[in-house]
Parts: C-alpha cells; sequence; structure tokens
C-alpha cells in the first residue's frame, strides 16, 4: 500500500486496500466509482472520544459520515470566504508535518 501525509497531517492511503470499482477504475486522484478515497486521520482522543459518543447516541449514521458531513460544512465556509470555490492545486501538498520556524532563545 502506497501512503503519503500531507502537509495537514492527514494520511492518505492508495493500493489495494482502497474499494474499487465493479470495473476497478480509478481517476487521475484514485477515486474509485463511488467518489470515495480512503484516508487515515490522527485526532486528538478526547475529540474522537466525543465523535464516537455523538454516532452512538444521536443514531446518525456512522462515524465516517458525521466526519465527512464536518469536513464538507467546515470546506464549505471556507469556500464562501473566499467567495467561491479554490482552484485546483498546481502542485501536490507538501509531505509530512508543517515546519515550524526555529526559534533562537538567547539570554
Amino acid at each position: 500500500m502506497n501512503h503519503h501525509v500531507d502537509s495537514s497531517g492527514i494520511q492518505i492511503s492508495q493500493g489495494h486496500t482502497m474499494t474499487r470499482g465493479t470495473d476497478g477504475s480509478r481517476d487521475a486522484y484514485g477515486l474509485n466509482r463511488s467518489g470515495k478515497q480512503r484516508v487515515t486521520i490522527t485526532l486528538p482522543v478526547a475529540l474522537l472520544e466525543r465523535l464516537r459518543n455523538a454516532v452512538y447516541w444521536s443514531g446518525q449514521g456512522s462515524l465516517a459520515r458525521l466526519i465527512s458531513d464536518a469536513l464538507l460544512d467546515a470546506v464549505s465556509e471556507l469556500e464562501e470566504a473566499n467567495g467561491g470555490r479554490f482552484p485546483a492545486r498546481l502542485a501536490p501538498l507538501k509531505r509530512g508535518r508543517p515546519k515550524l520556524p526555529h526559534h533562537n532563545h538567547l539570554p
């Protein structure tokens, strides 16, 4: 399986474990025919527990659905503030964690 971590810390998994369309085809972004792609993210434990509790007690679908809906809302807000959808990326996102500026601690 092929993994990469983008600058937001989301690990994107591509490979044989992804669900494929019945004909096995994927587009240029690795999306299967249903338009979904598997991603692995690291979340704070407290947030993950809140999400699991919300799914359990609300009976409103799955954890994946709750997260997908929340991300759709978040990106829609960003796009609204931007005045519309963002243009397509000119290059892939940088892999790994963002580098924080190094601060010199002088006395």
